[in-house]
């Protein structure tokens, strides 16, 4: 077991996730919030373009939506 696993408590027992953290790790929460089928809000700022369309493209996939100043 990851030290993260022991940190967090699994995600299948959350309602939702919220990120406030850095693009990299946003971006990663968000693929994990998706495999499990979870909505997340994402607060995290300093985008990328690149790392912005893959978030697109992910919720699109997940027919949720996006929001983004």
């Amino acid at each position: 077991m990851g030290t993260s696993r022991a940190i967090f408590p699994p995600v299948r027992l959350r309602d939702i996730l919220i990120d406030f953290s850095i693009p990299a790790a946003g971006l990663r929460f968000a693929r994990t919030a998706a495999r499990h089928r979870k909505p997340i809000l994402v607060g995290t700022t300093g985008w990328t373009s690149h790392q912005d369309a893959s978030l697109r493209a992910l919720s699109r996939r997940q027919k949720e939506g996006f929001d983004s100043p």
